[in-house]
């Protein structure tokens, strides 16, 4: 999660050669992945519209793109085809969840992770099953989300964890290859 503190200063490293900027008031806001992603692409944009020396640090321009790479990847909800937000997706589920009282952060994790079990919701909202002991509740509030993020790319995500796993294989290998003891001991050997 990027704050807005880290928000701006993303964006000020980008227009550091540009102008001296002078904060008059700092402030720290939540921003969802969301938005962290199209602040990222509005960068990216502005940034290839410069002059090649007045353009950020190569280093930077990595980081970015890292990011916004990470951001996209399932299971990701920006990973999804189609993608599922649009300019009112977010009023429009702020809205829907108004009745259940969930709290800033919990909304904001929701908008992140796209649940869409029951059992999702229980790690992301704090005291899930005691604040909603109805099962009926619990997935109405599983349907908002889903009607209002949309349904994840389930091919995507299973692609996306046997990526990961035959990375994990491959990495186990390499390390066993190398003799890494760090290996042996991840592995309670």
């Amino acid at each position: 999660m990027v704050t807005l503190t880290e928000s701006i200063a993303i964006r000020l490293s980008f227009q550091f050669l540009l102008v001296t900027m002078k904060i008059l008031e700092a402030q720290s806001a939540q921003l969802v992945n969301y938005e962290v992603y199209q602040h990222l692409l509005e960068l990216r944009k502005s940034e290839q519209a410069l002059e090649p020396e007045k353009r950020p640090p190569r280093n930077l321009k990595t980081v970015v793109t890292e990011l916004i790479e990470y951001l996209e990847a399932a299971p990701s909800p920006l990973g999804s085809k189609p993608y599922p937000y649009k300019d009112d997706t977010m009023s429009k589920l702020f809205f829907k969840l108004r009745e259940f009282k969930l709290t800033k952060a919990e909304i904001l994790m929701i908008v992140n992770l796209r649940p869409t079990k029951p059992e999702s919701l229980n790690t992301i909202v704090e005291e899930f099953e005691t604040r909603f002991p109805d099962e009926d509740v619990q997935q109405r509030i599983v349907d908002v989300i889903v009607e209002a993020l949309g349904s994840p790319d389930g091919n995507a995500e299973r692609q996306a964890m046997t990526d990961d796993a035959n990375q994990a294989r491959q990495d186990a290998q390499d390390a066993i290859d190398r003799g890494d003891d760090d290996h042996d001991m991840a592995n309670g050997a």
